[in-house]
């Protein structure tokens, strides 16, 4: 009897745990754009930047998730669209190193924006699969 109890918990176990995404309920596809970086996130959330009069550019901190996997190697590239008349028009394409752990849902990092002002799309992008997508307004000055 004990050991028919023990195997029923194992396979509780075994089939509770089990699943191809564990995080797909909690975690939504989503791009984030901000200022800065802050435990483990993207802070100062928004979809303005202002450039630096000196430096031609803005630098862009942005955050990832995905309700799929992005480790296992996947390579993550951000690419970068400019809105042109109605149409978005692709302008720069960010490779970045893939997360070789499992299980890894958000991933962190951030641009240099040096394409000017304007209206702009970014859309995070894991191995072919785009992830999410975000707009955002690049203009002079500070905020």
């Amino acid at each position: 009897m004990k050991k028919l109890v023990n195997l029923i918990l194992v396979i509780l176990v075994i089939t509770t745990g089990c699943s191809d995404n564990p995080a797909s309920d909690d975690i939504q596809d989503r791009l984030r754009l901000g200022t800065g970086l802050g435990r483990g996130t993207v802070t100062g959330i928004t979809d303005t930047f202002y450039m630096n009069p000196d430096t031609g550019g803005v630098l862009i901190q942005w955050m990832l998730e995905s309700k799929y996997d992005l480790g296992g190697g996947h390579i993550i590239s951000i690419l970068i669209e400019e809105k042109v008349g109605e149409n978005y028009v692709e302008r720069k394409l960010f490779d970045y190193e893939p997360a070789d752990d499992i299980n890894v849902y958000y991933y962190i990092h951030s641009f240099y924006h040096q394409l000017g002002p304007g209206i702009f799309r970014a859309t995070g992008i894991v191995g072919h699969r785009k992830a999410a997508s975000q707009t955002y307004t690049v203009t002079w000055g500070n905020e």
